[in-house]
């Protein structure tokens, strides 16, 4: 892989602050998304989606944790 080395700690602080600003800020504004979790080398898996007027919410305990994690960052 190329690039440069980013620090672990920057790399969870932008983390964090990018799924609060999809939280906060896009989720709001989309008609329909997809919410992925891609800290697994080996394979994303789909956490929610919205799509059609409908919430699915595959994976609770991740969702729930993510919002957690923003209301108390």
């Amino acid at each position: 892989m190329g690039g440069h080395d980013v620090p672990a700690d920057t790399v969870r602080c932008r983390s964090v602050r990018s799924v609060s600003n999809f939280l906060t800020l896009y989720l709001p504004l989309a008609d329909d998304w997809t919410f992925y979790d891609n800290s697994s080398a080996h394979q994303a898996w789909m956490i929610a989606s919205f799509a059609d007027g409908i919430f699915k919410l595959l994976e609770p305990k991740p969702w729930l944790k993510l919002q957690k994690q923003i209301k108390t960052d």
